[in-house]
């Protein structure tokens, strides 16, 4: 049956030339009444994300900021599903870079706190006079700024996975929105 639509065809020539939203539509509703690609498509995107939920892990560590990420995941796997994309933005480079720039500054300051910190440790004055005047204010200094890059690599991380998939035409049109909603209760999100 599929050499039908090959014949004859280019390898850039659109595969199914020969059916088109009408024809299909027809079709579905001769094998279930109401049935129509949009409701098919709904049914797909809806038990894909209950799917993609249902393998969450919940560990004692687990907030809500991660449980977020995970739905944001999820929620990419069913815009993959409907091939939802989106042209890349003109100044996507320069928005990356932005972000990349901010994490390597943070990786930096990490460095400099550390160093700070053995200067502290062997009761040696700093340069720096924006940095902690304690051993112990050098730990809060240190792990405020660790918790920072690990938001800053999911930014850059979310930004690289998202360049050309459009995640709200899912969300808006496709998803059952009980799913998420149910989703939300028992993770206890807000």
């Amino acid at each position: 049956a599929i050499s039908k639509f090959i014949k004859g065809k280019k390898p850039e020539d659109d595969l199914f030339d020969l059916i088109n939203a009408s024809r299909l539509n027809e079709y579905l509703k001769e094998l279930m009444p109401c049935l129509s690609a949009k409701v098919f498509r709904t049914y797909n995107a809806s038990i894909t994300l209950q799917n993609e939920l249902a393998k969450i892990v919940e560990t004692p560590k687990d907030d809500v900021e991660e449980k977020v990420k995970f739905y944001k995941n999820a929620n990419r796997e069913v815009a993959k599903l409907c091939n939802h994309q989106k042209a890349v933005p003109k100044n996507f480079e320069e928005q990356l870079k932005k972000l990349e720039d901010k994490l390597t500054e943070t990786q930096n300051k990490i460095k400099e706190l550390e160093k700070h910190k053995k200067l502290l440790k062997k009761d040696k004055a700093s340069d720096n006079k924006n940095f902690p005047k304690s051993v112990q204010g050098c730990d809060l200094a240190i792990e405020k700024a660790k918790k920072a890059l690990m938001t800053e690599e999911y930014k850059v991380h979310e930004k690289k996975e998202n360049k050309n998939i459009a995640l709200s035409t899912s969300k808006i049109n496709y998803m059952d929105p009980r799913i998420s909603v149910a989703w939300c209760k028992n993770h206890e999100i807000p």
